[in-house]
């Protein structure tokens, strides 16, 4: 990893005051952790809560390891309301898998894997083992203005007008986290959870309107959204799959996904997530599709991508369920897998598409920028320098079946393979941070100033630190293209 971008990324952070939500979780943990036995008795196990003044207790087998967590919310419904016997051991009510991390992490990831995972208590461990609970309280009581906190705000609303207030205060969150050092990357990762919610609270007003859906359905996003890289609201990407039905239902079935997907992205409109002027919407009925109309739309974009063809449909490459059977998501993408086993040519052009754009450095590795018109002495960050990464990153996402939509998690999921050297890959991954860091602190300023969103900066406007560091990004990118041409025999100019 180049010194310079980790030195530019600290930077901000540390100029910043005390961070609250880029501290360890280990902080958080104040009460001693209570720990039961499965075969102890629901009663006993309450007693001994009680005693202890705590809301939750880890459960542990016989020889000590985790199984599970009793919280007072699992006496109250699962024991106290189904009338169960409480001479029945703790574990058998008892909520499983436990949800954990590790002391060190920061808090920002606490706040996300309670939200991802819908859960109050988190397990903290040192050295793989318990070392306390947090809760979404200590959560809240920390930071009110948290994102932890605006999702607690969605459930409580009753209405896209509503859901559009609590938007717009996540989009104030956005610069108080860059303030606190959190990374560009986190901070997807946040709003993504935030915008699923919404999403989420959208589509259960739907149904509650058109009746429960006849087949099971997931609500698929597309692009940055479904790899989590979307920070400032832009327009909708989304799609719909549903189990294909009997052919006698076919046309209400399809009638009914139909206005569900109309009236869906007509209340995310309300809710401040504008229409996608392209129409890769729910809304548009060529993208609410049966599990068949899928494999057929995927099986022709492998087969029949022509030389000349603008790739527009790679954004369908990007998906991921937020809503309904999740299922239907993960089937489908192994059903991609086996397609492109079986058509190896469109990797082949996909890998010459990820290495056909080079980056904006000259020969002596100055900036190459525009010349002239509205974007004159700049370089445009997001199609030279985010899009090689992510086009990279899918490449071998897809050559190797990788489960991860997001960039920088599938960069690394590539060290797995070992096909790129470690070293490169992490590189990678720090330039997609950096660029994915001045983006979004640039594009604040535009919201702050009344003016659109651009990509486009002029380099002699960064800081000596960010243009040695900028240089480096676009050498590491060049250093992976170069990688792609060398391992699969791509020539330049090659039409494939």
């Amino acid at each position: 990893m180049s010194d310079e971008i980790t030195e530019s990324l600290s930077e901000e952070k540390s100029a910043q005051p005390t961070l609250l939500l880029t501290g360890c979780v280990r902080d958080l943990v104040r009460a001693p952790l209570v720990t039961l036995l499965e075969t102890l008795s629901i009663r006993e196990a309450a007693q001994r809560m009680s005693t202890e003044r705590v809301s939750a207790a880890v459960i542990l087998a016989a020889a000590g390891q985790v199984t599970g967590i009793v919280t007072d919310w699992d006496l109250r419904e699962r024991v106290v309301a189904a009338g169960l016997d409480t001479t029945q051991p703790i574990g058998t009510v008892m909520s499983a898998p436990v949800v954990s991390l590790a002391a060190a992490e920061p808090i920002y990831e606490a706040v996300r894997l309670m939200i991802s995972h819908n859960i109050h208590h988190l397990l903290i461990t040192s050295a793989d083992r318990p070392l306390g609970l947090i809760t979404s309280n200590d959560l809240i009581v920390l930071h009110s203005a948290s994102v932890f906190f605006i999702t607690r705000e969605i459930e409580r609303q009753t209405s896209p007008a509503g859901l559009r207030q609590v938007l717009d205060q996540a989009q104030q969150a956005i610069p108080l986290l860059l303030r606190q050092g959190v990374r560009a990357s986190q901070i997807g990762w946040l709003m993504a959870e935030i915008n699923d919610r919404l999403v989420s609270r959208v589509l259960e007003w739907t149904e509650a309107s058109l009746g429960p859906p006849p087949v099971p359905y997931c609500w698929l996003v597309l692009g940055s959204e479904a790899r989590r890289e979307q920070t400032f609201k832009t327009d909708q990407d989304n799609a719909l799959i549903y189990t294909d039905p009997p052919p006698e239902s076919a046309g209400a079935v399809q009638a009914y996904f139909l206005e569900l997907g109309r009236q869906a992205v007509a209340g995310l409109v309300e809710a401040g997530f504008p229409p996608c002027a392209g129409h890769l919407t729910a809304a548009n009925p060529q993208w609410v599709q049966p599990v068949s109309g899928w494999h057929a739309y995927f099986q022709q974009w492998a087969t029949r991508w022509e030389p000349d063809e603008e790739p527009n449909f790679l954004i369908f490459f990007d998906f991921r369920g937020v809503y309904g059977d999740f299922s239907l998501a993960k089937n489908l993408r192994r059903f991609i897998a086996d397609l492109l086993e079986q058509h190896p040519r469109f990797l082949t052009r996909l890998a010459h598409l990820s290495a056909s754009l080079p980056p904006p450095l000259s020969f002596l590795g100055q900036f190459v920028v525009e010349h002239n018109g509205e974007h004159k002495n700049e370089l445009d960050l997001k199609q030279r320098g985010t899009v090689p990464l992510i086009d990279l990153a899918r490449f071998f996402a897809l050559r190797y079946h990788l489960t991860e939509t997001n960039t920088v998690a599938r960069l690394e999921q590539l060290k797995d393979v070992k096909e790129l050297p470690d070293d490169l890959l992490h590189e990678l991954a720090q330039s997609f941070e950096f660029i994915l860091n001045i983006r979004l602190r640039q594009q604040w300023e535009q919201l702050q100033a009344g003016q659109p969103l651009s990509n486009h900066v002029n380099p002699q406007n960064l800081s000596t630190l960010d243009q040695v560091s900028l240089r480096q990004v676009f050498k590491a990118i060049a250093q992976a293209q170069a990688f792609l041409h060398q391992a699969y025999h791509l020539k330049v100019g090659r039409l494939y």
